[in-house]
């Protein structure tokens, strides 16, 4: 799978014909929406800074307030901007997100770290038209794995019952049922690219109830504990499919196409998504 940067590249200055309106009008329109996300990070920017300082300021006055004395009023206006901006950080405090929260408080270790994977009934090999490798069970491979580490602090979350049945037969699996919904974008493909769109948005929930969290595919098999072996020296860490260090790290190839007459030549990005 790649992901495309197409930058057009500039030749002689003309009026573009009918057939290259459609670029120029796509280029327009996404220079728009740039503009706007630009605008709307700014602005919130702009209530966090308020935010941070109002805070700043509350604690230095209270700090300096003798014992027992009425403590001073907030700002107006004050009042909303932290409570939206302590809103914006919080989890979303649905049945399922609840679920998660404790689970993984209860087997995280004590750095509050956690390893995560996502799981169905295709890494099982149940139908062998499902899987694209020579059947076997990946799930139970990968447990295995984790079983000989005596790793613990681990949730896989099921996404059919048969996967969290499976789980709960092969013995001392965090395992979680949770009915997620398929964007529409993916809906009708592989099994497999369905589950990778779901990690984004759980991967948000989890990093917004303060945990730390490694994402992990079932189609490995470690060797020894990961969390002996991070250095911790990043926010977000993250592996890549690409087979040599150009595809990892991306590399830039060319297009020509005639029909755009003057803006035919363009540069663009190839690299295998995480």
């Amino acid at each position: 799978v790649f992901s495309v940067l197409y930058v057009a590249i500039s030749g002689i200055a003309r009026r573009p014909g009918p057939t290259e309106l459609p670029f120029f009008e796509a280029v327009r329109s996404s220079s728009t929406r740039i503009a706007h996300l630009q605008a709307a990070l700014l602005a919130a920017n702009a209530r966090a800074d308020a935010a941070e300082a109002l805070l700043a300021s509350v604690k230095r006055e209270t700090s300096a307030q003798p014992v027992g004395a009425k403590p001073a009023p907030v700002p107006s206006g004050g009042t909303s901007i932290a409570a939206s901006v302590l809103e914006e950080a919080a989890w979303e405090r649905s049945a399922d997100n609840q679920r998660l929260h404790d689970l993984i408080e209860r087997v995280a270790n004590p750095r509050r770290e956690v390893l995560l994977a996502l799981a169905n009934d295709v890494m099982m090999c149940s139908n062998r038209k499902t899987c694209w490798w020579n059947g076997g069970n990946v799930l139970e491979t990968f447990l295995k794995s984790l079983q000989r580490l005596q790793l613990r602090n681990f949730v896989i979350l099921s996404l059919d019952d048969a996967t969290h049945e499976f789980c709960e037969r092969f013995g001392h699996v965090p395992s979680l049922r949770l009915e997620l919904p398929v964007p529409t974008a993916q809906q009708g493909s592989r099994g497999a690219n369905m589950i990778s769109t779901l990690k984004y948005g759980l991967l948000r929930q989890v990093l917004l109830m303060r945990f730390s969290v490694l994402v992990v595919d079932l189609d490995l098999v470690f060797l020894k504990d990961p969390f002996e072996h991070l250095h911790r020296d990043a926010d977000v860490e993250a592996s890549t499919d690409g087979f040599s260090a150009s595809w990892a790290g991306g590399q830039i190839q060319s297009v020509h196409e005639p029909r755009m007459g003057w803006g035919a030549g363009g540069l663009y990005v190839q690299h295998f998504t995480l």
